[in-house]
């Protein structure tokens, strides 16, 4: 996650399982940045595509409910796709 470099209240989030900051927080089934500049996750419309972006709050810009609504990051624990088992009568 980059900090916001233009001073608007909205910057992008870029998710990735090969990227990623030690400051990220799964507590209470939530996915938060432990950041003094974190406000919030964002959903945004850009161009009708949503986009995931954050609130940074040190700009003292409110969040502008035309454009984005403020979500929840909920973790869900997943075990991946699982293989084929044969139990019997297997070829």
């Amino acid at each position: 996650m980059d900090l916001d470099n233009n001073l608007d209240g909205v910057s992008p989030v870029f998710v990735s399982s090969s990227v990623g900051t030690a400051r990220m927080s799964t507590a209470w089934n939530q996915l938060e940045w432990q950041n003094d500049r974190f406000g919030s996750w964002l959903v945004c419309n850009s161009g009708g595509i949503p986009q995931l972006s954050w609130w940074d709050v040190i700009t003292n810009q409110g969040v502008d409910h035309g454009k984005c609504a403020k979500v929840q990051l909920l973790t869900e624990n997943y075990a991946g796709p699982q293989p084929n088992v044969c139990s019997s009568g297997c070829a």
